[in-house]
């Protein structure tokens, strides 16, 4: 507050060296000592205005301050500062901003007091530094859904391809983290596939011509190259990209992030049919099947969403079968995990197209037992009910396993479901064909009729 121009320089200085100290900066904020920085914004001195941005920056490291630099009005002077044409007031204005827009409950806040407008114009900055701030307050903004739309429609996604191709790596790391953002909702897929951001993100994927490979850079890459094969309109440009080659790719990566988003992508893919050509080229279905063993929850659920896939198709539903696929997911039918559980069972029910659970009935019923699949059979969830009412009819096939089938009491809840309005068509054939397997031998029919 002092009048003098050193002196308040040195105050700024000291200011920025002690908010590099978490405690310093949050009991400076406590102390209020915002207004009297933010007042000093105006002033025509580049020095100083240099350095209370700088410390700005170091405040605004801490999760508390972020919030008392929006609630005290701090976001108009710092975007003011962002404009500025020094490259270091501009390059740390930015930095706040980009903090500032860490705190989730800020960044609905923030557009709403349109700091985009501001970002834009930091963007046209000839500054490596000013830009790769910029664009990492627009990858933080991005990751709240209700700022995707506004962002799109800024004009701002031409700046934020180009960053793709800088030579900062971290301005590619966070092009590429804000692509992953906005390439979550189908306006935007469409627009980051027709502005050419596919070849660039599958560069970042690769790295091959960089000295240093960034993980993060190839993680948020291949994310959004998933989130763009999740829109089935523009698998035929991602197909012709050879998007489907490059996740073949790194389905293997000991970086557990990056594998499970080759191996999303590899799942949009295969979720369309007209890709099983290339599908069948490139995919190798034993590196899915071991992926199922993996620890790594999503890696597992990728995996066998990508089997599901595939095993609509006769030709990858024998590969899947005779790479002992069958097995590995009846081992893991009785996870508790809902959406992984699931998966398994429309996947097994699918294999059981190509005579898997018929082929393999006794492995069947030691990985799931009657009861569980009595337990299936009277589930609500459609997929739970079709998968029991299919693995019943199948070992009801088998003469030799239909005592352990009766004794399980299972043809009261088959003809009791077959009654049903709960009971979709599927599973009524599925129960049917489970009755009329039960009925070969002459013992069983009388207790068929008995039952009703």
């Amino acid at each position: 507050r002092c009048g003098d121009r050193d002196t308040t320089l040195q105050a700024c200085l000291a200011i920025k060296y002690l908010s590099t100290c978490e405690d310093c900066r949050n009991v400076y904020v406590r102390n209020h000592g915002l207004e009297p920085l933010f007042t000093l914004a105006s002033s025509d001195d580049l020095e100083r205005k240099r350095e209370l941005a700088a410390a700005l920056r170091n405040i605004s490291l801490s999760d508390q301050n972020k919030e008392g630099i929006l609630t005290e009005g701090g976001l108009d002077i710092v975007s003011i500062l962002c404009r500025n044409p020094d490259e270091e007031v501009s390059h740390q204005a930015c930095g706040v901003i980009a903090n500032l827009s860490e705190r989730q409950e800020n960044k609905v806040a923030m557009m709403e007091q349109g700091i985009l407008h501001h970002l834009q114009f930091a963007m046209l900055s000839k500054s490596t530094v000013v830009i790769r701030e910029s664009i990492r307050a627009v990858a933080n903004l991005s990751s709240a859904k209700e700022n995707i739309s506004s962002i799109v429609t800024s004009g701002m996604l031409a700046s934020v391809i180009e960053a793709l191709e800088s030579s900062d790596i971290l301005s590619r790391r966070f092009a590429a983290m804000a692509l992953s953002n906005l390439g979550t909702t189908d306006e935007c897929q469409v627009r980051i596939v027709n502005e050419d951001a596919v070849l660039p993100l599958m560069a970042i994927v690769r790295q091959v011509d960089r000295r240093c490979i960034d993980i993060e850079s190839q993680q948020h890459a291949i994310t959004c190259l998933a989130n763009l094969a999740a829109n089935h309109s523009l698998h035929e440009e991602l197909i012709q990209y050879e998007c489907a080659e490059l996740a073949t790719e790194y389905v293997k990566t000991s970086d557990l992030d990056l594998r499970t988003g080759a191996l999303l992508c590899i799942a949009n893919f295969a979720s369309n049919c007209i890709n099983r050509p290339v599908l069948a080229k490139c995919c190798q279905l034993q590196e899915l099947i071991e992926n199922l063993k993996c620890h790594e929850r999503l890696v597992q659920l990728r995996s066998v969403t990508a089997l599901r896939g595939l095993s609509t198709d006769v030709c990858f539903r024998k590969g899947i079968i005779s790479g002992g696929g069958a097995e590995v997911l009846l081992s893991l039918v009785h996870t508790d995990d809902e959406e992984f559980k699931i998966e398994i069972l429309s996947t097994l029910c699918n294999l059981s197209l190509g005579g898997c659970m018929g082929d393999r009935a006794n492995a069947v019923l030691q990985n799931v037992d009657m009861p569980s699949l009595i337990a299936f059979l009277c589930n609500k969830d459609l997929t739970h009910r079709l998968f029991g009412a299919v693995a019943i009819g199948n070992i009801a096939s088998h003469l030799n396993l239909q005592v352990p089938v009766f004794d399980s009491g299972v043809l009261h809840p088959l003809i009791e479901l077959s009654e049903s309005n709960a009971s979709d068509v599927e599973s009524q054939r599925c129960i049917a064909y489970a009755i009329c397997n039960l009925s070969v031998e002459l013992p069983n029919r009388t207790s068929i009729i008995k039952k009703g």
